[in-house]
């Protein structure tokens, strides 16, 4: 992620601070959490291997929204 990229999003997080929440970096309970408070989970992906996002997603009751890509295509 650019310097650019994370000082826009910053500004954005601050403009929109009752709505928007910005955390660059990753925790596993956050994760979990966000899943499990989730209805819907996008996941816009041009690559995906096999991508867990969207079976955490599944795994919670939410409905994974995904490119149709790599591991994420239903076939």
């Amino acid at each position: 992620m650019t310097p650019d990229l994370v000082y826009a999003l910053a500004d954005q997080a601050r403009r929109h601070s009752g709505r928007v929440v910005l955390h660059i970096g990753f925790s596993e309970e956050a994760a979990h959490l966000l899943h499990a408070g989730s209805d819907i989970v996008v996941q816009p992906s041009r690559f995906e291997p096999c991508g867990l996002t969207q079976l955490y997603a599944l795994r919670y009751g939410a409905i994974p929204v995904v490119s149709r890509t790599g591991g994420l295509a239903e076939r």
